[in-house]
């Protein structure tokens, strides 16, 4: 893993409150709520069944939006993580 990477995912999680107790980097390939990145906007759409319940949910018309900073390091570098060196 990408040791910056490693930095910037555990600064993230240090600043960010998360009432689901961090699940998304406990087991980052499996429990991660479903969520769909537009590049060109710039957003993470949150398409999780549970999305009305999340602190970082935004309803932006009849969309979801995910405001989570630490999901959205996530979307963005999920790959790099996970890759052997």
């Amino acid at each position: 893993m990408n040791r910056e990477l490693q930095q910037e995912l555990y600064r993230l999680k240090d600043e960010t409150s998360c009432s689901k107790k961090y699940r998304c980097i406990s087991d980052a390939t499996h429990d991660l709520c479903d969520a769909k990145f537009h590049a060109l906007a710039n957003l993470l759409e949150c398409i999780d069944h549970q999305k009305t319940s999340c602190e970082h949910s935004i309803k932006v018309s009849s969309i979801y939006i995910c405001n989570c900073p630490l999901r959205k390091f996530l979307a963005l570098n999920l790959e790099k993580l996970t890759s052997i060196n």
